[in-house]
Parts: structure tokens; C-alpha cells; sequence
């Protein structure tokens, strides 16, 4: 946040609105699933973006298509579609964006 903005913001009010909007989003994850998940897919970063997600098991690399309706990260890979639900994502060079 100091690299964005030219006064740094206080730690404590960062930390109140990020527990702020937490509450507010498992909230609205109780009364309303569908309406959260459709403004995190509009704030999905990696939408369209060549992307890394190294989990336990494996590498998955491809072209992140969105959210999916459990929450997954959707990604276009040689192989086909495969749904990534935990692991580090990079994003990698050579993608669109």
C-alpha cells in the first residue's frame, strides 16, 4: 500500500477494514453465494492470465478461465480444463495481460 499511495495508510485501520470486509463477505457468503462469488469473479486478477499453481502434488500450468461456482480456479491447460482449489499461483510471463 505505501508503493500506491503517497501518504502510508495507519496499520490499524488497514487491518479494521480488511476484518471489516471479511465479516461482510462470510456474511454474504451465507445470504447471498451467488452475489459474492459474482463480484470476486469480476475482481478475479488472474482471469485470462497464463498462470503457475504449484499444490503438494503437482504443477498445473495454463490460462486461468475464472471462478467456478465452487470456487475454484478454472484453468485451460494442454491437457483440458482442470479446477485448481489450493496451492501457490505465479503468474507467469509470455500470458495475456
Amino acid at each position: 500500500l505505501c508503493d500506491a499511495v503517497s501518504n502510508a495508510p495507519d496499520r490499524i485501520d488497514v487491518l479494521r477494514g480488511v476484518i471489516a470486509q471479511l465479516d461482510e463477505d462470510f456474511g454474504d457468503l451465507t445470504r447471498r453465494p451467488a452475489m459474492l462469488l459474482a463480484r470476486w469473479r469480476r475482481q478475479c486478477y488472474l482471469t485470462g492470465k497464463h498462470v503457475s499453481i504449484r499444490d503438494v502434488e503437482r504443477t498445473t500450468r495454463g490460462t486461468c478461465l475464472g471462478l467456478e461456482d465452487d470456487a475454484s480456479l478454472l484453468i485451460q491447460t494442454e491437457a483440458g480444463p482442470q479446477r485448481c482449489y489450493a496451492g501457490a499461483v505465479t503468474v507467469e510471463s509470455g500470458g495475456s495481460g
